[in-house]
């Protein structure tokens, strides 16, 4: 039985981890809260393996790294470093220390199994069921989108990143939209589809009525009738039919007042300012009231923001530059938004984009998701949701 210390600051990531590891079966893992609790638990235990991110407090990743490498019994243990994104130049600070794998967070199973199974020799089975499954908040309500077909590793995930964003963006009485239009499911494949299902009506803070359902596939508006479990799961036509429901019923959030550290902290983040400081923002927007109000959200960290007041001026940049995230206004001038996305689209800086939009231009948002723009924000801004959403893109662990 081989022993794995994971040393990560989100107490989710960790619970997952273990669990894949654990179902492996030839591993077991043990969890360090941060920097500190990982160098005693290396010492006092030494692991076969050791998974650290590249951000931990009380300590750090360079300290837990400097202590490994001072004992002759622990300096060849191997590492496996997680990072949200690869930093070359800090990278290049770990170089005196063994590191034999980086990987980038949301971590794709194939790449931690095929490390695992090069380091120790293990076989993983692996679904390669071609299928995704998006999940993203927006107006207080659960999005999730499943494309093509039902994988078992991203049902495996599922249940955290859900979890995951419960507590980041703070909701209560949950609400959930599953858009599953291209999808290509059958009989033989309905365990998934129960699995899905279990795993969403499982949380207790969703309740069935408020979960809603939208697919043209003749298989899925059948299952339901199948499955007496699922009764009280809405099956609707449109998916503006589905979110109007949801708004109706949405009980008003509470805007208490919370500081972009404590939301941080939900994923796992300790120091806002290290870890921010190599990431790119872009605004595109003409609107001073827009470009000013999300310069003060960031103005705590290291983030890097450019400003861009044209649709053209932001794709000539965007060609030499890489943003993490793009907040794009809607109701910006020069282009119309469904032209805009499409020439995005064609060249190839889609991704990364949260929409911003006035309530009235909801409708435009959701028709939007048929092209994988799946983040929105309702206008006028408010800090906390412009973080959520920040963090949402860039940072979350699944």
């Amino acid at each position: 039985m081989k022993q794995i210390l994971i040393i990560d600051e989100s107490s989710l990531f960790r619970e997952y981890l273990s669990s894949i590891l654990e179902q492996a079966g030839d591993f077991k893992a043990q969890v360090a809260l941060n920097g500190f609790d990982g160098i005693i638990k290396i010492k006092n235990s030494p692991p076969d393996l050791i998974i650290m991110s590249m951000y931990l407090s009380r300590g750090g990743t360079a300290e837990v790294l400097r202590q490994k490498k001072l004992s002759p019994d622990l300096v060849n243990i191997p590492v496996l470093l997680l990072t949200h994104k690869f930093n070359q130049k800090q990278i290049e600070e770990f170089a005196s220390y063994r590191i034999d794998k980086i990987l980038v967070k949301p971590i794709k199973l194939e790449l931690l199994y095929s490390f695992l199974s090069k380091e120790f020799k293990t076989n993983f089975f692996i679904d390669d069921t071609k299928g995704s499954i998006n999940i993203s908040v927006n107006d207080h309500i659960i999005f999730v989108t499943v494309k093509h077909g039902l994988n078992i590793d991203d049902l495996d995930v599922f249940n955290f990143k859900v979890a995951e964003l419960i507590e980041l963006f703070d909701l209560n009485s949950v609400k959930v939209v599953v858009i599953m239009n291209d999808v290509q499911i059958n009989f033989s494949e309905a365990v998934n589809l129960v699995r899905l299902f279990q795993s969403i009506t499982s949380n207790e803070k969703i309740k069935y009525q408020n979960i809603k359902v939208i697919s043209n596939v003749k298989f899925i508006q059948q299952f339901f009738s199948t499955y007496p479990e699922f009764l009280g799961i809405g099956i609707v036509a449109t998916l503006k039919g589905a979110v109007m429901m949801l708004l109706d019923i949405m009980e008003k959030p509470i805007h208490s007042k919370i500081s972009n550290f404590e939301i941080a902290y939900t994923v796992g983040i300790n120091d806002l300012t290290e870890i921010t400081k190599n990431i790119n923002i872009a605004v595109v927007s003409n609107v001073a009231a827009i470009i000013e109000s999300i310069n003060t959200v960031f103005q705590n960290t290291s983030v890097s923001i450019k400003t861009y007041t044209t649709i053209n001026e932001y794709i000539e940049n965007a060609e030499k530059s890489f943003f993490d995230i793009i907040f794009l206004d809607a109701e910006i001038p020069d282009m119309d938004v469904f032209e805009t996305i499409n020439k995005f689209k064609k060249k190839n800086i889609e991704k990364n984009i949260a929409l911003m939009i006035s309530a009235k231009q909801r409708e435009t948002a959701w028709n939007i998701f048929g092209l994988g723009i799946t983040n929105y924000i309702v206008k006028p801004l408010k800090s906390a949701e412009v973080f959520r959403q920040f963090l949402q893109i860039v940072y979350t662990n699944f």
